[in-house]
């Protein structure tokens, strides 16, 4: 399990290429790099290869496909996932870890009560129709490590800062994390964990 910030200014360029076929992906004006992780594993899929997107436990993003596939990606873009200007085969992997993401040393758990949704107006251009939104969600997190990296750890979470969350393969949603606790294992001097209270948005979409 691990998280990524949600950044804007994701400028560059990122495709996929399959055979002669190149299909770009454009960025949503805020996003992670876990979003564009599995863009680029739909991306593939649309083009006809069963790819799964992940990333190690230090944050390196990784791709298995069925069959070969190019990635390609400039400027920003290429930064921030941490990927060579192209890469190519059935196994690629990024040159580094990802820039923004979290990955705890010993790992992460959350708890979180199943999504509903609300039905609120929203008005555009004078118009006002009833749309359902998804109703946020109060979720705790659980971080764990030794006590000198939870110091490390709590410090990310200083700002008004929403991740995206991924288990495996597999997008979680979008949360905001409003407090951080720090405890200590029972009279350990070395570990420790992190209870992480957040509000989430968008909980289990495109999982």
């Amino acid at each position: 399990m691990g998280m990524a910030k949600v950044l804007s200014g994701w400028s560059g360029s990122l495709s996929v290429t399959v055979g002669a076929t190149t299909v770009a992906i454009t960025p949503d004006l805020r996003t992670s790099a876990i979003i564009l992780a599995r863009e680029v594993a739909r991306t593939a899929l649309g083009l006809g290869v069963s790819t799964r997107a992940y990333a190690t436990t230090s944050g390196v993003l990784t791709w298995e496909a069925a069959s070969s596939i190019s990635i390609n990606a400039s400027g920003l873009i290429r930064t921030r996932l941490n990927v060579d200007a192209t890469t190519t085969g059935t196994t690629l992997v990024g040159a580094g870890v990802h820039a923004d993401g979290f990955y705890p040393e010993h790992g992460m758990r959350i708890a979180a009560m199943p999504s509903t949704a609300t039905v609120v107006p929203a008005a555009a251009a004078g118009a006002q129709t009833d749309i359902p939104n998804m109703a946020p969600t109060s979720l705790t997190a659980q971080v764990f490590g030794t006590l000198a990296n939870l110091w490390t750890y709590e410090d990310l979470f200083g700002g008004d800062q929403v991740w995206d969350c991924w288990v495996v393969d597999r997008y979680f949603g979008r949360l905001r994390v409003d407090n951080v606790i720090r405890r200590r294992f029972g009279k350990s001097a070395t570990a420790g964990r992190l209870k992480l209270e957040c509000q989430s948005y968008l909980w289990k979409v495109g999982g």
